[in-house]
């Protein structure tokens, strides 16, 4: 019962994020952060510029991974990063590597 509701939560927090960045004004883009509380990238990453940077989704865990292949946004590792404009993915970042090279990717996402 208790892995259901597991599952059950972190599904319900996927659409409901899913939800909001659909509904967006037109023009406004988003980027959504999928993490992990075991995930030492995660923590780095939280380390380095705060917990409240970017909307958190926590969608990795050992219970979510016969689900997340069913994901529509196929969310293979953490932390991922991803940019979304009117209710559609238009990029993504993967992993977590540093603070200098983040800033580089996330500058070249943030134009897209």
């Amino acid at each position: 019962m208790k892995a259901n509701f597991s599952v059950q939560a972190t599904i319900t927090s996927l659409f409901a994020v899913l939800f909001l960045v659909s509904f967006s004004a037109p023009s406004h883009a988003r980027i959504i952060m999928f993490d992990s509380k075991a995930c030492p990238s995660c923590k780095a990453f939280k380390r380095d510029f705060g917990a409240d940077r970017f909307k958190r989704v926590n969608v990795h865990s050992s219970r979510m991974k016969r689900y997340r292949k069913k994901l529509k946004y196929r969310i293979s590792f953490s932390p991922t990063f991803v940019k979304f404009r009117n209710g559609r993915e238009v990029g993504r970042i993967i992993g977590y590597s540093g603070r200098s090279s983040f800033k580089k990717q996330l500058r070249r996402l943030k134009r897209k």
